[in-house]
């Protein structure tokens, strides 16, 4: 796995919890 894929995921991932978290709350 490239490195910037890995990073971009990442990002993505933390993007989607975050979007989850405000719709929990």
């Amino acid at each position: 796995v490239s490195r910037d894929l890995y990073l971009s995921t990442e990002e993505f991932i933390d993007a989607v919890a975050s979007n989850l978290q405000s719709r929990i709350r």
